[in-house]
């Protein structure tokens, strides 16, 4: 028997006055498997075994819009061991859309590095 994945769904109207526009669904899906791939989380010690990290060696570390947007000092600090974080398009752009300057220069910083912890590679759509 499988649990089905929780789905936080909210709607966003846009529009320049306070006339009807257009309304967009959005979709966030929330998972408790997935762990933060902190050295020293108590917390994720307690996991046995992680559901999600097939390789004990190698993370891969996946954020959401809000989780980039809170935590960008976390990119940096040295106790995170992600081997490699996977920021889709999509997520840049909703973080771009709610940032103020301060934290869209730190994405740009942490984005821009030339270490092999910020190597950004574009991909077209797949037929």
């Amino acid at each position: 028997m499988e649990r089905a994945v929780p789905v936080e769904r909210y709607f966003m109207e846009k529009s320049r006055r306070k006339k009807p526009g257009n309304v967009k669904v959005m979709e966030n899906y929330l998972r408790a498997d997935v762990h933060c791939v902190l050295e020293d989380c108590r917390l994720c010690r307690s996991i046995s075994p992680p559901i999600v990290c097939l390789n004990p060696r190698s993370t891969i570390f996946i954020p959401d819009a809000v989780f980039l947007v809170a935590y960008i000092d976390l990119f940096s600090d040295d106790s995170f061991k992600a081997d490699q974080t996977l920021l889709l398009q999509s997520v840049l752009d909703l973080a771009g859309d709610e940032v103020g300057t301060r934290e869209a220069s730190q994405i740009e910083a942490w984005l821009a590095r030339e270490d092999d912890h910020a190597l950004l590679k574009s991909f077209g759509y797949f037929p």
